[in-house]
């Protein structure tokens, strides 16, 4: 009967939760992992809304939530299945729509150790991926992504964790290794988008000593 509404694929995956989970108890309920990501997407993008919602409809519980994102293998460093999926959706890609910018941007954390029960290591420390790790707490994070410039796509690819704001030198050399990922997969970079703080100044300075 669900199959047959004339409703988005996101509105039947709520409307059979609700069905299968609305009279249970909190503890009682069971959840599709499509149900899980679909609740996720909603957490992220505001608790607040997301508690909101869960006082009307029966949504997982955050700690379901929180779960759920310590199972997905992240590390420091290029994501190479971010890389790969990205490969796959711009394989028709025309050599036009391969054009893109790498965009790059640091925030600042709480500085703090955590046990990260699924990969069984301390996290919080100052952490360049293949280029090293440091017993320096981190207090930043610096994130890349890459954006379509013809063809609308926008994905996440790396992120590192630092003591301070990331080294020019580091920077540079990060940069670098993104770039050349996503020429590996067929991407034309052209553009690099970043603020005007002293190290995003530095490694571009960096940069053009070696053109």
């Amino acid at each position: 009967m669900i199959d047959e509404m004339l409703i988005s694929p996101e509105a039947k995956i709520i409307l059979e939760s609700q069905l299968e989970n609305w009279k249970k108890k909190p503890n009682g309920r069971r959840w599709t992992i499509k149900m899980k990501c679909l609740a996720l997407a909603i957490w992220k993008r505001s608790r607040r809304v997301y508690r909101w919602l869960s006082t009307i409809i029966a949504l997982p519980v955050e700690s379901t939530l929180r779960d759920l994102l310590i199972d997905i293998p992240l590390e420091p460093g290029i994501n190479l299945i971010a890389i790969d999926n990205l490969s796959k959706k711009t394989a028709e890609f025309s050599s036009t729509d391969r054009v893109c910018q790498v965009m790059f941007d640091e925030v600042s954390l709480k500085k703090g150790l955590y046990w990260n029960k699924k990969s069984k290591l301390i996290e919080g420390f100052e952490d360049y991926g293949l280029n090293g790790r440091t017993v320096g707490l981190a207090t930043h994070a610096l994130v890349f992504m890459v954006q379509g410039i013809n063809r609308k796509f926008k994905q996440p690819v790396a992120f590192y964790f630092s003591r301070g704001t990331c080294p020019a030198l580091i920077l540079k050399d990060l940069l670098v290794n993104v770039v050349q990922a996503l020429q590996n997969i067929g991407l034309h970079v052209i553009a690099s988008v970043s603020d005007q703080g002293s190290t995003n100044r530095g490694a571009i300075n960096e940069l053009r000593k070696n053109v």
